[in-house]
């Protein structure tokens, strides 16, 4: 930045945002968002994170945010008339990945609410469901939020008597990015 007082990171991230994707910034943006940490060893989406942290903490009004948080991630567009096709088929890998692993800690929000209420006609049915969707999320290569919400997803079976193993974020497949 040529007056580094005045730098702007989220501004100077969002102008470029717009000048790479266009019209189809606000559709990527949470995957830009959720991709993206500063400097690079930064723990990736500490929003999140943060979210993830006071949900588990029993806080009721973080697991409605943390779920508005999240299916920005899981509505990202695999098909977008606006986004410029060459682009829109690079992130198409990571777009997906980020649908897999969203869906799977929506799941896992859904069931730790169930926890903490202690409403639920079938626990067994509904872990069943979380790690289902982890296991898919698990199969995908690109790594969009592994080293945050496989954890988040592994607490919540955890905290709701799952007898089931999920593998740890390191254990991810070979070629993952």
């Amino acid at each position: 930045a040529w007056n580094p007082q005045a730098y702007d990171e989220a501004k100077a991230a969002e102008r470029a945002l717009y000048w790479v994707t266009g019209s189809s910034a606000p559709a990527i943006g949470p995957l830009i968002e959720a991709s993206s940490s500063w400097p690079p060893s930064a723990p990736q989406y500490p929003r999140l994170s943060a979210l993830m942290a006071a949900a588990l903490s029993g806080e009721p009004e973080s697991l409605d945010e943390l779920e508005r948080e999240l299916a920005a991630l899981a509505a990202l567009p695999v098909e977008t008339a606006s986004t410029p096709g060459r682009l829109h088929e690079d992130l198409r890998p990571w777009i997906v990945a980020a649908g897999h692993a969203a869906d799977a800690a929506v799941l896992a929000t859904d069931l730790l609410r169930t926890v903490l209420t202690g409403t639920s006609d079938d626990l067994a049915e509904m872990r069943s469901l979380v790690v289902a969707a982890q296991d898919i999320a698990d199969a995908d290569v690109p790594n969009v939020l592994r080293s945050v919400l496989p954890d988040y997803v592994r607490t919540v079976l955890e905290l709701a008597g799952a007898d089931i193993e999920i593998p740890d974020a390191d254990s991810a497949p070979a070629d993952a990015e």
